[in-house]
């Protein structure tokens, strides 16, 4: 009788737990790509508004780019970095690290990555995507067009800041270098939202703590990763944008 009940409660509660999972789907793991420019790499992912792509990365990615002049990537493919050809822009105003690439003889994408607005609530859980140290899932498949799926790490929302109009992030997860210019994303969990995931900031550092070690030949300081993540409200995109569409 006893084993019958553990069948019955195991056949309810596990499908629920599953249910409740959050997963991302393949329409956003598909947008997200492994970049390289130059010595330098880092995550890319492509958005869409009012028809138009724009490849989104962390402005330091692209080692201090001048504004509207057309600069070559490489995007990991089928095992080979592919050369990508556009124009990059950023805000000219504000030093922000966040810069789009309108790209050259480039079809329309739809992208799954949502550019809608949500309100992110404090300690609510999301993912940060990217290519840490070069790590990725390699599509052996071909699901994916032989571009590699990104990592995927949980973050928890754990404060904003506002300066200059700019939405800086704190995120608690644990960074790593490669994830800069990767899209965070959260559900929209509200009343009237649609519990689907969206665009809410670009990863762009993490804080570091400095430590001391005590040995024998005295104090020694080093650096840690500090488990705060830093990223660029996803309003950013926009500004850019409308700063294009009316310079």
């Amino acid at each position: 009788m006893k084993k019958h009940s553990l069948l019955f409660l195991i056949l309810i509660i596990i499908p629920k737990l599953i249910m409740a999972q959050d997963y991302l789907t393949t329409d956003i793991l598909s947008r997200v790509f492994h970049m390289k420019y130059k010595t330098q790499t880092g995550t890319t992912f492509l958005v869409a508004k009012d028809s138009v792509n724009y490849f989104v990365t962390a402005k330091h990615v692209l080692q201090n780019p001048k504004y509207g002049e057309k600069l070559t990537v490489e995007i990991y493919q089928d095992s080979l970095w592919k050369t990508l050809t556009g124009n990059v822009y950023f805000d000219k105003t504000n030093d922000v690290d966040v810069a789009l690439i309108m790209p050259e003889g480039f079809g329309f994408v739809q992208s799954g990555i949502s550019l809608k607005n949500i309100q992110t609530i404090i300690g609510d859980e999301g993912y940060f995507l990217g290519f840490p140290y070069g790590l990725s899932s390699l599509d052996k498949g071909k699901i994916n067009a032989g571009f590699p799926f990104p990592l995927v790490k949980k973050a928890v929302f754990s404060g904003t800041t506002t300066n200059n109009d700019v939405q800086t992030i704190f995120l608690d997860g644990h960074n790593n270098p490669g994830f800069s210019g990767g899209p965070v994303l959260f559900k929209d969990r509200m009343k009237n939202g649609d519990n689907k995931f969206h665009l809410v900031g670009i990863v762009s550092a993490y804080l570091n703590q400095q430590n001391d070690l005590i040995t024998p030949f005295g104090k020694l300081k080093y650096k840690e990763n500090s488990g705060i993540i830093i990223a660029i409200g996803k309003e950013q995109i926009d500004t850019i944008i409308e700063n294009i569409k009316t310079p």
